[in-house]
């Protein structure tokens, strides 16, 4: 998470308006027109926070008005001659991360943005790696004569998840961020494969064979409670999951073509275009989505917003450009997180507030009118100690 100057201002006010509160219901005479005035205000107050979230968080949600987010795009490319993971820059830049003879693909960002977990066959085998967004200190994590692919990094920087060949079918595993502890998901005969995590590390989604046709399926971080998401005879897969939780894209040929669609309430259709669309991630403020497409001939990345508008084409190579996956860049801005942040200060505040005003009261009952607090005196003493407000 990156701060941002709209999200400290959004702390400090509320954080202002709490001790304004505290000082002025300290001052308070006991007076009942001054106690109506100071709730008044402090109830406006709390209003125009509220308000202020919900602007921020349809920001997130509109696209009209917030700029477009900042960040970086690791991507696959065959376009120095062989399989190398890339990523986008300032500018359009494109820097090639990996150099092996070895195929490397599926690139998978760290919440921090500072690693990258990917797949690689340089060792003459399929495991999963881990490298700096740099290119440098790759380290193995997996070594096991079967395949392992499609790494996934949790939203808590704690575990990866991938699909394997290990145990002669493929299935999903979990391991800790330093390849310990790898334990395998799910146990069927039929194929499930490229996990995707939900943004609180809760669940995890993954397509799947086990009813007889690829479908979108959500299961339990321990593999449990798995749920069918998708019923279509068309091929329903590659799920990624929105920074929200909200919704789930994938891509699908439902429609008789490679189209990219997002569960959420209901199943909607979001590009619509000869070309086959695929390959799905959602940027970090889940306002964007980045896919892979054939549209203009050969497959490149593109970018649109979450409702299918605005698509825009970011490389342009003869080569084969696939597999992107979006992180913040550093200074990036959120407004999920901000809208989340501010909403949570504003009703810390009114907690606060109300129980300042609860123990005011108490404290005027229990003294009368011939003790009344005087400002300056201590406010909390020992009741609020002993009566527990």
């Amino acid at each position: 998470m990156s701060c941002s100057k709209e999200g400290i201002v959004f702390g400090v006010r509320v954080g202002v308006l709490v001790l304004m509160a505290v000082a002025l219901v300290a001052c308070v005479d006991g007076e009942p027109d001054v106690e109506a005035t100071i709730e008044a205000r402090v109830t406006e107050a709390l209003i125009e926070a509220t308000v202020e979230a919900r602007v921020v968080e349809e920001l997130a949600s509109s696209g009209t008005t917030a700029p477009p987010p900042s960040g970086r795009i690791a991507f696959v490319s065959g376009r120095d001659g062989n399989w190398e993971i890339y990523v986008t820059g300032s500018g359009g830049a494109v820097t090639r991360l990996t150099n092996n003879p070895g195929v490397d693909g599926s690139p998978s960002w760290s919440p921090d943005g500072r690693r990258i977990v990917f797949h690689s066959a340089r060792n003459g085998n399929g495991d999963i790696y881990v490298m700096n967004t740099d290119g440098s200190d790759v380290t193995r994590l997996t070594n096991n004569p079967a395949i392992d692919f499609s790494p996934a990094w949790s939203p808590d920087g704690r575990r990866i998840t991938f699909h394997s060949l290990r145990d002669r079918n493929l299935n999903i595993y979990v391991m800790n961020t330093d390849g310990s502890n790898v334990t395998r998901l799910t146990n069927n005969p039929a194929a499930d494969v490229f996990p995707a995590w939900s943004p609180d590390s809760r669940r995890i989604a993954f397509h799947s064979l086990r009813d007889g046709n690829e479908e979108i399926y959500v299961m339990s971080a321990d593999g449990l409670d798995v749920t069918r998401m998708t019923n279509n005879p068309g091929f329903d897969g590659f799920p990624s999951w929105s920074p929200d939780g909200r919704q789930i894209a994938f891509h699908s040929n439902r429609g008789g073509n490679e189209e990219i669609y997002v569960i959420g309430s209901d199943v909607t259709r979001l590009t619509y275009h000869p070309g086959a669309d695929r390959f799905p991630s959602w940027s970090p403020d889940g306002r964007w989505i980045v896919f892979t497409s054939e549209r203009d001939r050969g497959e490149e990345v593109y970018i649109m917003k979450g409702d299918g508008s605005e698509v825009t084409r970011l490389t342009n190579h003869p080569e084969m450009d696939s597999s992107p996956s979006w992180t913040v860049e550093a200074g990036g801005t959120n407004y999920w997180v901000y809208a989340g942040l501010y909403g949570g200060f504003a009703g810390v505040a009114s907690i606060v507030v109300v129980a300042v005003l609860v123990l005011h009261r108490r404290r005027k009952r229990e003294k009368g009118r011939d003790g009344e607090l005087g400002c300056g005196e201590e406010l909390v003493g020992g009741g609020l100690g002993t009566d527990g407000v």
